[in-house]
């Protein structure tokens, strides 16, 4: 059985502290912590004692820090934004090594909306390699999450396979592919050796056109088939309920929906 951790997206109003407790409460391995400056747990600035008290209470209460959830600056036409990029995930990474996390979550930005596919692909994949090149001998590594506005499943499969190397790899996140309409068995044949870590929700696609989040296992996301693609109960890395409170505040409150996540999984 894969470790469970949830994103505190689910859980917008709690500190880390309280999020890092709710994880013990409900029964958890492990949690994914957000660097942003929109309530976020962490941000750029925290100091470095604040840090060390949140690494603390995860020792203290034996929750695992699944990875953090970062916001890096992404290419755009500017030349500049591409060491921006870079230099933006190098922060995250430093900001992970003092967290102890084995990993930082980044997004790609659009790669079809400011310079041809091909060229943002590979400055893309230039500006990972450089930030991870800097951190060769450190025990940390980067996640790419497919996003509706961003690269897809399968280009993220192209990505990671341009930058070459094993400390990147996918947060594979299956409600992305049913928004964008990715054809479901052409995913499962590309994603498996490079998932890394498997965000879990769900949606309910809308006739009149874009969805609505619901409780996993109530909407229109293969879950179960998802994860038996990339391994079922053999996959090594975390599942991740992805419960976008922050974003969609309809949604059930962390005291339903945490629960009910691990009842679902398990």
């Amino acid at each position: 059985m894969a470790k469970l951790s949830f994103t505190t997206m689910g859980t917008p109003e709690m500190t880390g502290v309280e999020a890092i407790q709710a994880a013990r409460k409900y029964g958890y391995d492990a949690v994914d912590l957000r660097v942003s400056d929109h309530k976020g747990e962490i941000t750029a600035d925290t100091p470095k004692e604040d840090l060390r008290l949140l690494r603390g209470c995860l020792l203290s209460e034996g929750i695992e820090l699944a990875g953090l959830l970062c916001y890096n600056v992404v290419g755009t036409e500017e030349t500049s934004s591409w060491q921006a990029m870079t230099d933006s995930l190098k922060l995250h990474m430093e900001i992970g090594l003092k967290m102890g996390s084995p990993a930082i979550r980044m997004f790609g930005g659009n790669p079809h909306k400011e310079v041809p596919f091909n060229t943002f692909l590979q400055k893309s994949a230039d500006s990972i390699r450089i930030a991870l090149e800097a951190f060769d001998r450190e025990p940390i590594e980067i996640v790419l999450q497919n996003h509706g506005g961003s690269y897809n499943a399968i280009e993220g499969v192209q990505l990671i396979n341009a930058v070459g190397r094993d400390d990147f790899g996918l947060t594979f996140s299956p409600d992305h592919c049913v928004m964008m309409g990715e054809d479901m068995q052409e995913v499962y044949k590309q994603v498996p050796s490079v998932t890394k870590q498997l965000y879990a929700s769900d949606v309910i696609m809308k006739p009149e056109g874009g969805y609505q989040g619901i409780l996993p296992g109530q909407g229109d996301v293969p879950l179960k088939e998802a994860y038996q693609a990339i391994g079922g109960d053999d996959f090594k890395g975390y599942v991740s309920f992805k419960w976008e409170k922050i974003w969609q505040d309809h949604l059930e409150e962390p005291e339903i929906a945490l629960p009910y996540f691990i009842e679902y999984w398990r």
